[in-house]
C-alpha cells in the first residue's frame, strides 16, 4: 500500500471472495543476504461488500474497491472501518483503477459499462460513463487513458481528458489467431455464473446445474453454466484476462487466456484500418503475437 522503491511496503490490502476487504500490517526485517523478508502480517482493520469484492485500489491511504454487490467503495484507512460507497453499477463490478493526477476512480462492469467517479462529487453521481458491447474482462488506466477487454474480445480504447467521450479505437482483440486450438480454461465464465450466484437470494437453495465436458488430456471438466449469458458469450476462446497500459503510457499489453500476448500503442489507433475496421496490425497497431506462453512454462 505504501511502499516505494526506497521503503518497504508496511500495509498491504486486499479484496477477498468473503466480502471483505482487509488490511494487513506487513514486519519486514533484513536478512542475511541484505535483502527485506516479511516476518508478519497481522490484520489491522477490514470492510465488508454485500456480496464477494472482485478488485480493490489504493491511493496513498485511500482504497477504493468494487464487487459482486455492484458498488464501488471508498475507504480511508486512517478513519477506522467505515467505508462510503460513491457509485454503482447495474451488475458486479469487476475492475477499479486509479486515474493518475486526476483525482478519480475508474471502474468496468458486467453491465458492459465503463464509469468515472469523483469522491468529491455527490456519491451516485458519475463523472464519466460509456456503454461497451459486452461485460469488462479486463482494465487499466494511465493519466490520460482507460483501456478495457470486453467478454466478447472486444478491446476499447479512450483518451480521459474528453471524459469518456472520445472513444480512439474498439476493435477485436489480436491475440486471435486462426487455426490455434481451442482452450479448456472457463475461469471467467465460471467466475460470471458465481456472481450471478451469490447475488440471488435464493442460491443456497437452489441445484446447480452441473454440465460435465469431455477432456482429451486429463479428467473431464465440470463446467458450470449461466443460464442469463448469451451462448456466443460463453466461448473461452481468445478471451481477453489481462490489460496493462506501459510504464510511460505509449500503449498497452494484453494477454488472453490462450496464454497469447500483444502490444498496442495509441500513436497507432488512428492510423488506417482494415475492410472489417481493424486496426492495420501488420503496419500500425501492434506486434499481433509478441509471445506465447505455455502452462508450466516460463
Amino acid at each position: 500500500m505504501n511502499g516505494t522503491d526506497s521503503q518497504a511496503t508496511t500495509m498491504l490490502i486486499a479484496a477477498s471472495w468473503d466480502n471483505t476487504v482487509s488490511a494487513y500490517q506487513v514486519d519486514t526485517a533484513v536478512g542475511a543476504d541484505q535483502r527485506t523478508q516479511v516476518t508478519a502480517m497481522t490484520p489491522k482493520l477490514q470492510i465488508k461488500h454485500d456480496a464477494p469484492a472482485l478488485s480493490c485500489v489504493v491511493d496513498g491511504t485511500t482504497v477504493y474497491s468494487g464487487g459482486c454487490d455492484r458498488n464501488v467503495k471508498l475507504w480511508d484507512v486512517t478513519k477506522g472501518a467505515t467505508a462510503t460507497t460513491i457509485g454503482q453499477h447495474d451488475a458486479p463490478v469487476r475492475h477499479v483503477r486509479i486515474v493518475p493526477g486526476m483525482n478519480v476512480v475508474a471502474s468496468g462492469g458486467w453491465d458492459n459499462a465503463v464509469k468515472v467517479w469523483d469522491p468529491r462529487q455527490a456519491p451516485g453521481t458519475a463523472a464519466a460513463q460509456a456503454k461497451l458491447t459486452e461485460r469488462v474482462f479486463a482494465m487499466d488506466c494511465s493519466a490520460n487513458m482507460l483501456v478495457a477487454g470486453t467478454a466478447d474480445r472486444g478491446i476499447h480504447v479512450f483518451d480521459l481528458r474528453s471524459g469518456l467521450t472520445n472513444k480512439l479505437a474498439t476493435y477485436e482483440s489480436p491475440c486471435k489467431v486462426t487455426g490455434h486450438r481451442r482452450p479448456s480454461g472457463l475461469e471467467d465464465e465460471f467466475l460470471a455464473y458465481m456472481c450471478h450466484t451469490v447475488t440471488s437470494s435464493s442460491y443456497r437453495d437452489t441445484p446447480v446445474p452441473w454440465l460435465r465436458r469431455h477432456r482429451s488430456n486429463g479428467p473431464d471438466l465440470l463446467i458450470i453454466p449461466n443460464p442469463t449469458l448469451p451462448t456466443s458469450a460463453l466461448s473461452p476462446q481468445y478471451q481477453t484476462r489481462c490489460v496493462s497500459i506501459f510504464a510511460d503510457g505509449m500503449g498497452f499489453a494484453l494477454g488472453c487466456i490462450e496464454g497469447r500476448v500483444a502490444l498496442e500503442y495509441f500513436a497507432d489507433m488512428n492510423k488506417p484500418k482494415d475492410a472489417q475496421g481493424q486496426p492495420n496490425k501488420v503496419s500500425s497497431c501492434c506486434v499481433a503475437v509478441l509471445a506465447r506462453c505455455c502452462r508450466g512454462h516460463h
